[in-house]
């Protein structure tokens, strides 16, 4: 990792967004539901609810594919859920067993990656939501991870980390 290419998250708990051409795309993590509104600040729309059941408990990261697909990381259910454009959802996965402290998510146009804070790895997925392979990188060294807090892609094919525990 390098330094100019570092990513500050927002304070854990506000919003965090995700922008696609005129829209804006936030996990709204007090009210349990992601929101969209458009480039004037209108609403467009909420995601998180279906039939008054709550769909996620705890949106902390979202991101969004070149499909337009919401990839919605829930911190306390430590699960994916992902979202048509319309919010409609099509796939859930991960959950206990898969995840310890989930707090990042990125997507390119074949694989979900979801930084786990808890164990310093970034696990990989398929679009189907299959595991396909993780990073471990725990440690003080450069390149390692301490204290992770958020995760990125540019390019499709670079990864960045936010790690706090590095100096």
């Amino acid at each position: 990792l390098r330094d100019e290419h570092v990513v500050v998250p927002p304070p854990f708990g506000q919003l965090r967004r995700e922008v696609v051409e005129d829209e804006a795309v936030i996990a709204d993590r007090g009210n349990k539901r992601i929101q969209a509104f458009n480039s004037s600040g209108l609403f467009l729309q909420a995601i998180g609810k279906d039939k008054g059941k709550e769909l996620i408990q705890s949106p902390i990261a979202i991101a969004l594919d070149h499909l337009d697909m919401i990839y919605v990381l829930d911190g306390d259910d430590k699960k994916v859920t992902v979202f048509t454009p319309n919010g409609a959802t099509v796939a859930k996965f991960g959950g206990e067993t898969v995840f310890d402290k989930p707090v990042g998510i990125a997507v390119t146009e074949s694989e979900i990656f979801v930084l786990d804070k808890a164990t310093s790895e970034i696990k990989v997925f398929t679009k189907d939501g299959k595991f396909s392979r993780k990073f471990i990188a725990r440690g003080s060294r450069e390149g390692d991870l301490y204290d992770p807090t958020s995760l990125a892609i540019r390019d499709e094919i670079e990864l960045i980390v936010t790690d706090t525990g590095n100096k």
